[in-house]
């Protein structure tokens, strides 16, 4: 879900929740970290790409959009997008165990970054002011590295492209929240994220957010 967590979304467009990034599931490394079952994790992996390929045409707009054709409907775009992502973090979450969910959270946390702290849930248990939140918000727009859009594919120059873009984007948010946070704030962020799963190489386009670890 990179696009979804540095987007800048149409008036009225409610974030998605970052709780969770049940695309994660669909890696081994992650896998064999919760300790999933070979069986749940064959079942979690085909909802995985089944909701995955029902996203794929909004994810690819949201990306690049289509140089000829029709105006894209950005709102409409990014509300079937999250209700293909809806049905996939429901889907898979029922495979977990309350230990399996609390480790899927930490994973996420540190997959999609300082990005997950404009989660309502997450801010709130940070104990983030409203001018704080402001101004992670302020960092993450100008912060955010985008691909020059026109094209209607993704090639692996392309990917990789993106990714870098991603990585940069991170480590310039990273930068900016360590001027916002207090050093309390920063202590509880890093518990919330848990322990540490390197996962960077190993994203490909399951990425949270602004890249992995």
């Amino acid at each position: 879900m990179a696009v979804c967590a540095s987007a800048q979304f149409p008036p009225g467009f409610k974030m998605p929740s970052l709780q969770y990034n049940p695309a994660l599931l669909a890696l081994p490394t992650v896998q064999q970290d919760m300790h999933l079952n070979p069986e749940v994790a064959k079942k979690i992996q085909a909802v995985v790409m089944e909701q995955g390929m029902k996203m794929l045409p909004a994810l690819m707009g949201a990306m690049g959009g289509k140089k000829n054709g029709p105006p894209v409907d950005q709102k409409k775009m990014l509300n079937d997008l999250m209700a293909s992502y809806d049905v996939m973090q429901k889907e898979t979450l029922k495979y977990l165990t309350p230990p399996q969910r609390t480790r899927l959270h930490e994973i996420t946390l540190q997959v999609t970054g300082p990005a997950a702290l404009l989660d309502p849930k997450v801010a709130t248990e940070i104990g983030l002011t409203s001018k704080q939140t402001s101004q992670i918000q302020t960092a993450i727009a100008s912060s955010a590295h985008r691909p020059k859009g026109g094209r209607t594919g993704m090639g692996a120059a392309d990917m990789q492209s993106m990714m870098a873009t991603q990585k940069k984007s991170k480590e310039d948010l990273e930068r900016s929240l360590a001027t916002i946070l207090t050093p309390s704030q920063k202590a509880k962020w890093k518990r919330l994220q848990g322990r540490p799963l390197p996962l960077s190489g190993a994203l490909g386009g399951f990425g949270g957010g602004f890249g992995g670890r």
